[in-house]
């Protein structure tokens, strides 16, 4: 059950690389959510796990500090910063490095205030 929950996740990554296949974003995103449900209740990985803790933590600011650089009005300037990365599979996990380390710093200036 947890490779074939794990098949189905690489599977939709890997097609959602593909040029045509963003209108099927409505099938595959809660596919690949519920596959990742499943994995997850199945495989039980610290590292992993405080990974995603993590990453949920600073979920909020993440998405907000993403839109910068791909909103139509700010992507003109923000854009260029990131789609130089050719691959789109790694783009997105650049993407969600920059948008954590950022959203780290976002987040030491709430706390100071």
């Amino acid at each position: 059950m947890a490779i074939g929950s794990l098949i189905i996740m690489v599977g939709i990554f890997v097609l959602r690389t593909l040029p045509y296949i963003v209108f099927l974003d409505t099938i595959m995103i809660p596919v690949f959510c519920t596959s990742a449900v499943i994995f997850f209740n199945i495989v039980d990985w610290k590292i992993l796990s405080n990974i995603l803790i993590s990453l949920g933590k600073e979920s909020m600011n993440m998405w907000f500090l993403h839109a910068l650089f791909f909103t139509a009005v700010t992507a003109v300037v923000c854009a260029p910063l990131m789609l130089w990365i050719a691959p789109k599979t790694l783009l997105i996990v650049v993407m969600i490095i920059v948008s954590y380390f950022l959203s780290r710093i976002c987040s030491a200036v709430y706390n100071k205030l």
